[in-house]
């Protein structure tokens, strides 16, 4: 690039700068000192030793607040009408005590004295008076003699049983005097004695020079005291002010600079630095000149003022040009790296590797497989390219069975690939952005058990994977999901339709790792260390939300709540004040500072985005609320408006990003939030008390369970809704606000009875649901036999008592979903599963369930299963495997079940033809399940008359064209035929033809997609 080119885009960057400092200057800044003057007014509230303390509800009328205390019967702070005398508040505070000293007051206090706001009144006691007369008054009398050893002797001995007095002169008092007082000892008060200047018999003269010096240098002690508080004035001006203009102008031209420097290749040299710094010298010489102008007398005041803007504008442009400067120098060897990570990819692009790798992320569930993030544990040599240590983060597709731990040391093999872009997201971008170039689709991986990485992160994760593992045994799904992301943000995998209900009712902030997690840490750690002392209550809070920060995964809206309380707790320790005009954009720099390229993570820009709602947003909307309704409330305050304030400022960038809105956010919101805190703590608790009080335990969990079926059902019904949500391409953002609070308005009056029911009652009626149902709690007798609804796959659930039979489990996770509905709380077993072959929407449910329940026995076709992903079950869990043969028969109670085919296990080259097909008789009804049996196996059926009249049919291969002949519904009678199979499948099932044939012969034929659940009990 020519240099005339670098500086015209210099020059346009330069102005760009100084027109938005500009604009700061002069729309921004005129509005701090209002900032600060509402931070001098703020109202004075008697806390104690609350971090959030809620302000008294005063009269609109009283304006007066003061801090009235000493002799008298109730001290505190009270507030006054204009025009209130001193008298007033002696008044309310009870009047004098007893212990008033009344001569004081007559000649002392004006009680007469109009009361002005924030002013500190005190009336002393006559104890107070007197005190302070001993100790800083000494009689003509009371001259201090010359000590000898004798007397002194014959003193301590007549002060062993002092006379009772209420003050202790220091300058007069003995030893065994200044030894009962508190805080000082024999040897401390032995020091008292011997430092007493005017003690000369005991003190050698050498001493006095000490006493010299202490008394010539003293007054330095006031100047430096006095230095410290303007440097720290000049400090705390330059935090409170400057530090919000040098935080928003770093981050703006931190998006410029990572643009410009991505899209052209500037070569930064001496020829480019050297003019800079002589424009920095010229304009540090030019203010100089101004400086010294506007000092000039002489000058008329219209001149000295044009100067002093001069001078203000020269230094802010001055700024920009060092902030710029700055910012090239660190985004340079930044966007270098990247480039550098860009040619490595290509280079390792369709190329087969083998190396060892530190898994560095949790596991994020998919559907169908599982995703890790990696980095080289070693360098490796790869074709003709080094693969460095650390040196990137690769993205890993792998199975549902491989759960590799996190900080875990693995062997990799596999093929490396440049991660596409969707049809309508930037795929590629969004992990550049994380430091991700590369991924790998199902490796060959080998995990040794040796762990790497951050130690105290393997820890903690491994901590909440095994209280993760407690949730899931005392929760069914959804709820073990949601509880888990309500506790940790774990982000765990919900089934499509209820995925899809969660995003349209906009409640994805509860269930996933949000600032709204450290929220409800920092209420509750607060009320329950409140036995705590202040100082040590806040350390502990500190040390906990950071250690959840570790726990879940250090998102970064986790961690940007985190530094923002961080630096609130320490202003608190500090005895510091705290702004969050200051906090929010001095953490959006320290973010930008560490990592400049998370300004395009849109998780940080939602999260900024919505804090900023919250601080500018939320008390607009309140003052419009309080003049619309003339009242207000905390659950309007806390909860509602707090919502729409959050969705309005986060509006514009959900539609940018990801093309969705919603109205239902708002109403959702108000209907779950009041109820998240309670369910958070009693899951909390339920983990607490699972060892040492079982039973309450499992009444906590209960009463958890009622409030998360309750959160299911609000998604649910905004999802059955069907409207309220659309996916949009290109639309402005006034007509979303405009119905948001039109909606709003139009809830006010439903609202006010909402908070009512659901503040006050909520957690009882949770707890007494929980213990109704603990009591009533009946395992079913009676069998039953359900065909689930799982999508494209099969799973048949057949149950009595306690026992439970499963014949296949589906495609994905969602007979993780389907499953508990139907079996008995607390019921994690399962006695049997059935395989009928070797297809994925038959068996990958399995690895799902292994993970999350005890099965008892596996029955499969040992010699028609062939897979890495079988191997895998095959060497884990070889004692619970049973290989079929003819003989295999299951009785339990009334339910009988027995493989009728295949006979002989010689595998076809068609899978399907090698199905399990199974005689299940449940009391006197017979049912057939063919799996994805077909012709042949129903010919050879019928030849060896295996079957006589089937009241169910399970039909073969979710009723495609190749199975269920007319021929054989003519031999078998039945009167119900089951279709498995799932809506829009790329299959056609169930096919037209086969359900020609199931009307030819009068057969009742339910579809999975439009019945749902299929549910007999006999």
């Amino acid at each position: 690039m020519s240099s005339r080119k670098v500086v015209i885009l210099c020059a346009i960057s330069f102005a760009v700068g100084l027109l938005g400092g500009l604009f700061l200057l002069k729309y921004i800044f005129p509005n701090l000192s209002i900032v600060e003057q509402s931070l001098k007014e703020e109202k004075v509230y008697q806390v104690e030793h609350n971090i959030c303390p809620e302000p008294e509800v005063v009269s609109t009328q009283c304006t007066i607040f003061i801090d009235i205390s000493g002799a008298l019967k109730a001290p505190g702070v009270y507030c006054f009408d204009p025009g209130d005398r001193v008298i007033d508040a002696v008044k309310k505070a009870g009047g004098f005590s007893e212990k008033v000293s009344l001569e004081y007051v007559a000649r002392n206090i004006n009680l007469s004295k109009v009361l002005v706001s924030n002013q500190k009144i005190y009336i002393p006691s006559k104890e107070e008076l007197l005190c302070e007369l001993r100790l800083f008054t000494l009689k003509e009398e009371e001259v201090i003699p010359q000590k000898t050893p004798e007397n002194m002797l014959v003193e301590e001995d007549i002060t062993d049983n002092p006379v009772e007095n209420d003050c202790i002169n220091i300058n007069t008092a003995n030893i065994t005097e200044l030894d009962s007082l508190d805080g000082i000892g024999p040897s401390t008060a032995q020091k008292i004695i011997d430092s007493r200047p005017y003690n000369l018999d005991r003190q050698p003269m050498t001493n006095l020079k000490i006493i010299f010096v202490y008394s010539m240098f003293h007054p330095l002690k006031t100047i430096i005291q006095n230095m410290g508080k303007r440097v720290g004035g000049f400090l705390r001006y330059l935090i409170d002010y400057k530090i919000i203009f040098i935080s928003i102008s770093y981050i703006i031209l931190n998006i410029f600079g990572i643009t410009l420097l991505r899209n052209i290749d500037i070569h930064i040299s001496m020829r480019h630095i050297l003019p800079t710094i002589g424009v920095i010298i010229t304009l540090l010489w030019v203010s100089n000149r101004l400086r010294n102008i506007s000092a000039n007398s002489k000058l008329t005041r219209k001149r000295q003022t044009l100067c002093r803007k001069l001078l203000l504008y020269l230094n802010l442009f001055n700024l920009l040009i060092l902030i710029g400067v700055f910012m090239i120098a660190r985004l340079r060897p930044i966007l270098n790296h990247e480039k550098e990570n860009d040619i490595a990819a290509q280079s390792f692009t369709e190329e087969r590797g083998e190396f060892n790798a530190i898994v560095t992320s949790e596991i994020t569930e998919k559907p169908t497989y599982n995703t890790i993030e990696v980095k080289p544990a070693t360098d490796t040599l790869i074709r003709e390219s080094i693969l460095k240590k650390g040196s990137q983060k690769f993205l890993v597709k792998i199975k549902k069975y491989q759960i590799p731990s996190i900080g875990e040391v693995c062997n990799i093999r596999g093929l490396f690939k440049i991660p596409e872009n969707f049809e309508d997201f930037n795929y590629k971008d969004y992990l550049k952005n994380n430091n991700i170039y590369l991924l790998m689709e199902f490796p060959e991986m080998e995990c040794n058990g040796e762990r790497g990485g951050f130690h105290l992160q393997n820890i903690l994760v491994d901590f909440k994977q095994k209280l993760n593992k407690i949730i899931s045994v005392n929760l069914k799904e959804p709820q073990s999901s949601l509880m888990m992301g309500i506790i940790f943000g774990q982000d765990r995998l919900f089934s499509e339709k209820f995925d899809n209900n969660v995003r349209m009712a906009g409640v994805s902030h509860i269930v996933a790792a949000s600032g709204y997690n450290i929220t409800i840490l920092i209420l509750s750690g607060s009320k329950l260390l409140k036995f705590l002392p202040l100082r040590i209550r806040l350390f502990l809070l500190l040390f906990l939300i950071w250690g959840f920060c570790i726990l879940s995964g250090l998102s970064p809206s986790i961690v940007r709540a985190c530094i923002m309380t961080s630096i609130a707790l320490i202003a608190m320790i500090l005895g510091k004040k705290n702004t969050i005009h200051v906090t929010l954009p001095l953490t959006a720099f320290i973010f930008v500072l560490i990592d400049p390229k998370i300004v395009f993570n849109v998780g940080f820009q939602l999260s900024v985005v919505a804090t900023l709602g919250l601080v500018y947003l939320q008390p607009a909307l309140s003052n419009i609320w309080k003049k619309l309704f003339k009242k207000s409330s905390g659950f309007v305050e806390d909860t509602l408006l707090t919502t729409l304030s959050c969705t309005l400022t986060t509006l514009p960038i959900t539609i940018y990003t990801f093309g969705t809105v919603s109205i239902w956010a708002v109403v959702a919101n108000c209907f779950i939030l009041p109820v998240i805190e309670s369910t958070m703590f009693l899951g909390i608790f339920g983990l607490i008390f699972l060892k040492v009080f079982p039973l309450l335990s499992t009444l906590l969990f209960e009463a958890s369970n009622v409030q998360l079926k309750y959160f299911e059902l609000v998604v649910n019904l905004i999802g059955k809704a069907g409207w309220g949500y659309w996916e949009l391409e290109k639309v402005g953002v006034i007509v979303p606000i405009v119905m948001c609070v039109f909606l709003v308005l139009l809830l006010s009056i439903c609202f006010s009875i909402l908070k009512f029911l659901v503040k006050n009652f909520i957690l009882t009626f949770s707890l007494v649901i929980a213990f109704y149902r603990l009591c009533t709690m009946q395992v079913p007798v009676t069998p039953s036999l359900v065909f689930l609804n799982i999508g494209q796959g099969d799973a048949t659930l057949i149950q009595q008592d306690s026992f439970q039979m499963l014949v296949d489990t589906g495609a994905d996770t969602s007979i993780l979903f389907e499953l508990p509905k139907y079996m008995p709380v607390n019921d994690r077993t399962i006695e049997v599963i059935v395989l009928t072959h070797s297809h994925d929407d038959h068996i990958q449910g399995l690895f799902n369930l292994l993970n999350t329940y005890t099965v008892g026995t596996i029955v499969y076709a040992s010699q028609c299963f062939e897979s890495k992903d079988w191997e895998y079950v095959e060497t884990n869990y070889e004692d619970i495997l049973f290989d079929l043969n003819d003989s295999w028969k299951l009785i339990y109670g009334d339910i009988s079940a027995s493989a009728i085919y295949p006979i002989n296990l010689n595998c076809h080259s068609n899978v399907n033809e090698d199905s399990i097909v199974l005689d299940v008789k449940i009391k006197d009804t017979k049912i057939l399940l063919m799996g994805d049996a077909g012709y042949e196996a129903e010919e050879y059926l019928l030849e060896n008359n295996l079957m006589g009249q089937v009241d169910i049919l399970k039909a073969g291969h979710h009723c495609s064209r190749s199975a269920t002949s007319d021929m054989f519904l003519s031999e078998i009678f039945t009167s119900i035929a089951i279709c498995s199979c799932d809506t829009d499948n790329t299959f056609g099932h169930p096919h037209s033809e086969t359900i020609d044939i199931l009307e030819k012969h009068n057969v009742q034929h339910l579809v999975t997609y439009q019945e749902g659940n299929i549910v007999f009990t006999f």
